[in-house]
């Protein structure tokens, strides 16, 4: 574990779903990593961001010049930021859709399962 005892028992004194986060980041692409500490704002992408990114994703994906990997690694970092940011609109539905259709087109039931199961 990263950062050991410490920053468990910080994580586990802290409710992360009660935690807003109004991102500032304005990078578009950003891998998924699990988070080990609260999220800072200047690593989270804000929705305008988020939405940008998420049409390159597609295209990307449409076009077939990236691989699965990558595209899901994509749009779990987007699940996480709009979490993060408690975004719960028709965005963050068409992201879920988008994630879930896209990993049972990759025959990827365990992603697909992820996906529908924490809307």
């Amino acid at each position: 574990m990263i950062g050991g005892q410490h920053i468990k028992h910080i994580l586990d004194e802290i409710d992360l779903s009660k935690m807003r986060v109004l991102g500032t980041c304005q990078t578009l692409d950003k891998e998924y990593l699990r988070l080990t500490a609260p999220p800072k704002p200047e690593l989270v992408r804000p929705e305008e961001v988020l939405l940008q990114h998420m049409k390159s994703v597609k295209k990307k994906y449409k076009d077939e010049t990236v691989e699965y990997i990558w595209v899901c690694s994509q749009l779990k970092a987007v699940r996480q930021d709009l979490t993060i940011q408690h975004i719960e609109n028709g965005f963050a539905i068409d992201v879920y859709e988008t994630h879930a259709r896209i990993a049972l087109e990759n025959t990827d039931l365990n992603e697909y399962n992820q996906v529908s199961q924490n809307p």
